[in-house]
C-alpha cells in the first residue's frame, strides 16, 4: 500500500510481515537470502537464513536519485554476507577489500549460444523468429542490457538517425 519504491523505509513494516508470513506458511526454516539491493537490508533483523548472499551487479550509489542509506546499507551489507558476487572487474577491486568471499562474474555472452550455426540447426526457433520478426525489415540492429537512466539515449536517436534503413 506504500507509494514509494525500491525497498523504501515506508515499504519495510509492510514487507516484513510478508516474508515472514510465507516462510511461516510454507514451513521454511532453511533458506538463504540474496540481496540485489542493501536497501532492503533492515528486512534481515527478522530473518535466520543460512547465508546470505549479495549479488552486487552495479554501482548502485552512482544511480541517479540514489537513496542517501545506500552506502551506509551497503557497508553493513558488505560486513553480513556469506559471500558477495559482482558484476566485473571494477566492481570486484571496489569490494573485494570489504568482504573475504567475494568472487567476480564478469558479463559475457554465450557466443556459440548466439551462433548462426546454432539456430540454423533449430529449425523450430527459426520458423519462432521469422514469425515474430519477419515483417522487420534488415538490417536489425538491437541491445541486450539494462536499459536504466546511464542508457544513452541521445546515442541510440544518432544511430537510427544514421542510416534509415537500419532497424533499430
Amino acid at each position: 500500500p506504500v507509494e514509494h519504491g525500491g525497498f523504501h523505509d515506508d515499504q519495510l513494516s509492510a514487507l516484513q510481515p510478508m516474508i515472514s508470513g510465507y516462510l511461516a506458511e510454507n514451513l521454511i526454516d532453511d533458506y538463504l537470502v540474496w540481496f540485489y539491493t542493501p536497501m532492503a537490508l533492515p528486512l534481515l533483523d527478522a530473518l535466520s537464513p543460512r547465508a546470505v548472499v549479495y549479488d552486487c551487479m552495479d554501482e548502485l550509489a552512482a544511480f541517479k536519485n540514489a537513496p542517501s542509506q545506500l552506502r551506509e546499507r551497503e557497508a553493513a551489507l558488505l560486513e553480513r554476507a556469506d559471500l558477495v558476487t559482482t558484476g566485473g572487474p571494477r566492481l570486484y577491486a571496489a569490494k573485494r577489500d570489504r568482504n573475504p568471499n567475494v568472487l567476480c562474474l564478469p558479463s559475457a555472452v554465450d557466443a556459440a549460444h548466439y551462433a548462426p550455426a546454432r539456430a540454423s540447426a533449430d529449425a523450430l526457433a527459426v520458423r519462432r523468429a521469422v514469425a515474430l520478426q519477419g515483417r522487420i525489415a534488415a538490417p536489425r540492429l538491437g541491445f541486450f542490457g539494462v536499459i536504466d537512466e546511464r542508457l544513452d539515449l541521445d546515442l541510440v536517436a544518432r544511430i537510427a538517425d544514421a542510416d534509415p534503413g537500419w532497424q533499430v
